[in-house]
This record gives C-alpha cells, structure tokens and sequence, in this order.
C-alpha cells in the first residue's frame, strides 16, 4: 500500500517482494557496469547512471515487481499514464555522499532502498516551497517518491556497511479528462 507522507508530494511505499529479490537485485548489481564518481562536493563509490539508457537485468528485475506501484501513484496523481526516463543504481560506502542536486525532464524521482543499513540514511529532501528539510525515514525494502524538482541529496554514510540505492525518474501524463471537473467557460482569451 502506498503511503502519502507530505502533502500529496511524496510518497512511500514497502516492496513485497524485497526481502526475495534482494539478493538476485545485488547480484545483477555486480555484473553491471560501473564506476566510481567523484566531485567536489560528492563520492559515490560505484553507480552505472553514466552509462544510461543501456538496458540493465537489475532494472527488468526491479520493475517486474514495482509496476503496480508505480501506476498507483501516477492514478494518486490524475493520470493514467507514465513512463519511465531514467534509471540507474547507486553504490556508497563509509564518507561517501552526493550533495544537493535534482532531476530535470521528470515530475517524480524514485529512490528504492536495496541496502540500508539505518533508516538514519535515507535520501534528505528540501521542501523549496516550505523552505525546509523533510524528516522523512525509510526502511531497507522501501522506495520513496518525490517531486523530481525537490532538492535532495545522500548525507555522508556514517557505516561500515554498504548503502545500495536503485533510482528513476518517471513522467506522467493525463489521458482521460473525465474525473476532472474542466470548466472552460471561465477561461478568458489572453
């Protein structure tokens, strides 16, 4: 079931089937291309989001089980259609991190939390409208949903234990107008 935690603008929701792909999600992972990242203000220790849009097995995977979702937050959200731009894994390991950034060309981005060794971990959000940080805390097994136009970055990993994300970006669209209430008349000409 997918939870509405902020304001119609994030969501978060438990994977069923974590705890049974997790291993076979980690072993596609290892036989992916990826590198290291480096910035000055971020270090991802090994993510393959440079090599996008080659398709990727820990992506057919993942999506297999995670397609329902993703419609019922497109649904949450008025539309009936969606589609998927972008998606890549992320690796960190102790000090890694990836400073504040954000996702154009999207409506929403998702973060699926592969490993996480403490709810302390999860991604930070800055609400730019509220103009503050979301105290938002997610599980192992856990993806969450935002506004891709929301700041947001990974803190330092404070752990000795690995920190796996899988994120992509959707868009969304309407294409049925019926459970709107569309009042034309009132819409002056420019």
């Amino acid at each position: 079931m997918i939870e509405n935690i902020y304001k119609n603008f994030v969501y978060k929701v438990s994977s069923q089937h974590h705890n049974d792909a997790k291993h076979d999600l980690l072993e596609a992972i290892d036989k992916t291309f990826g590198q290291s990242h480096a910035s000055e203000n971020s270090k991802i220790t090994k993510t393959d989001f440079f090599k996008m849009p080659e398709p990727t097995l820990y992506a057919d995977l993942f999506f297999k089980s995670n397609f329902a979702n993703i419609t019922q937050i497109a649904h949450l959200n008025g539309c009936n259609e969606w589609q998927i731009n972008d998606v890549w894994f992320q690796q960190y390991k102790k000090n890694d991190t990836h400073h504040w950034h954000t996702h154009p060309k999207s409506h929403f981005t998702n973060v699926y939390y592969l490993e996480l060794p403490s709810s302390e971990m999860t991604t930070q959000i800055y609400d730019p409208i509220e103009q503050k940080c979301l105290d938002i805390k997610c599980n192992e097994g856990d993806v969450i949903t935002f506004p891709a136009w929301f700041p947001h970055r990974s803190i330092p990993l404070e752990s000795e234990e690995r920190k796996t994300i899988i994120s992509y970006n959707i868009s969304l669209e309407i294409t049925n107008t019926d459970h709107m209430m569309i009042i034309d008349d009132d819409v002056e000409e420019l």
